[in-house]
């Protein structure tokens, strides 16, 4: 597989799957019965609240390096290859979680006080 020696490729996987993980806790959170509408929107809202803590921690730097905590498997792919650049995809990534976290205010923007 010639994907497996592509960084931008595998740092891209990596992020599918970290911000796959999120929305599948939001997505279980969201499951189960007698739950009330306010205790459902309080997981959006608190999933809302992580994309921006997400996209802030990806524009700060440590050492030199975008901050991934909250992304494991990019984080390792990134220390697996510290020899690669992978800031041009790391802007990527905080545009995309820019984008998701604009389609969360717009869907759930009738239940905002």
């Amino acid at each position: 597989m010639p994907e497996r020696s592509d960084t931008a490729w595998l740092a891209n996987f990596g992020f599918l799957v970290d911000i796959t993980q999120h929305l599948n806790v939001l997505n279980t959170n969201l499951q189960g019965q007698n739950s009330m509408v306010s205790q459902l929107y309080s997981h959006v809202k608190a999933f809302m609240t992580k994309l921006q803590l997400f996209q802030r921690q990806l524009s700060e730097t440590v050492e030199q390096q975008p901050n991934t905590s909250h992304f494991p498997s990019l984080q390792q792919i990134m220390s697996t290859f510290p020899e690669k650049d992978m800031i041009v995809q790391i802007r990527r990534y905080e545009l995309d979680i820019s984008s998701l976290a604009e389609e969360f205010q717009q869907r759930f923007e009738n239940f905002t006080v």
